[in-house]
């Protein structure tokens, strides 16, 4: 999909480290580096999208954590990275930061060893909330990792079936 954008390889140490901070230290060392390298990123991506494809100031929201992972991590590192990301863009976008919610838990995709179950992990389990308006918005969704894109799929397909606009997916890492 074209709209779908990976910053950096996972299989670079480097980058596994910073995830690894991420998710389960929610370091706010590694959060503040994420961050910095989304604020890059993005600030040239709004830009040329704004330029090129009539993008409109979009919302800009995170992949959520379930409640119950957020609970044992102590908090949603993702969402975390996402405020930072939004504050840092100063208006280029707007910051809908429970826009998505989990509808119920799901196994962690990284347990699970093909697309197929990863697909079928996530069926359904992402929904807008009504208070957020979405309809006829561009829409920017964060993740840390994406592998085989059934997050994002899932993610796109809730914020589509809410009116979004287009949808634009972007990780940290691949």
């Amino acid at each position: 999909d074209d709209d779908v954008e990976a910053l950096f390889a996972y299989r670079d140490p480097t980058m596994r480290q910073l995830i690894w901070e991420i998710k389960y230290r929610v370091s706010p060392r590694a959060i503040a580096l994420a961050a910095d390298f989304l604020v890059a990123y993005l600030t040239a991506e709004i830009a040329e999208r704004t330029l090129f494809d009539a993008l409109s100031r979009p919302l800009l929201i995170s992949i959520p954590a379930s409640p119950r992972r957020a609970a044992e991590r102590g908090g949603d590192p993702l969402a975390l990275i996402t405020a930072r990301t939004a504050e840092s863009l100063d208006g280029l976008c707007a910051h809908a930061p429970r826009a998505l919610y989990k509808t119920r838990d799901t196994e962690p995709q990284t347990a699970l060893t093909n697309r197929a179950e990863r697909l079928q992990n996530v069926a359904r389990s992402f929904a807008v909330r009504e208070s957020v308006e979405v309809r006829d918005r561009d829409v920017i969704v964060l993740d840390d990792v994406t592998t085989t894109g059934s997050t994002f799929a899932e993610a796109r397909r809730a914020l589509r079936a809410a009116g979004a606009r287009r949808v634009i997916c972007v990780a940290l890492a691949h």
